[in-house]
């Protein structure tokens, strides 16, 4: 077990001591965490400070300040290891395998996929980033408190699902997905699962 959890997380340091520590991205980095220090600070978002996009991300950030570190660094090293559980997940998603049962293939190509995303986006805290993190673990969650019959996996995953809107308003979808995964899973339909608390 402990393999599973050192793989993700080596991952993620060492792409951001290989690309993550190369400086600001062109976009605006610093604004989450501008958000989240008011909140440290005992300002209430919305109320107290505005801001374009609901307050989910600067809530979850405040992590951030939590971590050791150059607080330019804890970011990205957050932001790298939010892509590399997203490919996590996604892949469980798909495949239908727990991740503790991935073999090299699986962790190769969870790694590239990881990889291709961090050069698609910044490593850097950003609304969407947080959004695909919490639809996909969600969605994942999800998936596999229908697969095991757990209410307590599924409370999770429609929970994430939609902890993902309040980090940035177009992720609504998600909450639709996770709502159509809910009722029309296989296990549903074919009336394997009970009512269990």
């Amino acid at each position: 077990m402990a393999v599973h959890v050192a793989w993700p997380l080596l991952l993620a340091t060492w792409l951001t001591a290989a690309v993550g520590r190369y400086g600001f991205a062109p976009m605006d980095q610093g604004f989450t965490q501008a958000l989240s220090w008011r909140i440290l600070h005992g300002q209430v978002p919305h109320a107290d400070f505005f801001s374009p996009r609901p307050a989910g991300s600067a809530v979850f950030h405040i992590i951030d300040f939590a971590l050791p570190g150059p607080l330019m660094l804890v970011q990205a090293w957050v932001a790298t290891l939010q892509f590399v559980v997203s490919a996590i997940a996604l892949t469980v998603l798909v495949t239908g395998r727990p991740w503790t049962r991935f073999g090299p293939l699986l962790v190769g190509l969870t790694a590239a996929a990881t990889m291709i995303n961090l050069h698609m986006w910044a490593a850097m805290t950003w609304h969407t980033t947080d959004g695909i993190f919490f639809a996909s673990l969600g969605w994942c969650l999800l998936d596999r408190g229908l697969r095991r019959e757990s209410a307590a996996l599924r409370r999770w995953g429609l929970f994430l699902s939609g902890y993902a809107v309040i980090c940035k308003q177009s992720f609504a979808p998600v909450v639709v997905v996770a709502l159509a995964m809910l009722f029309l899973h296989p296990r549903r339909k074919r009336g394997v699962l009970t009512r269990r608390r």
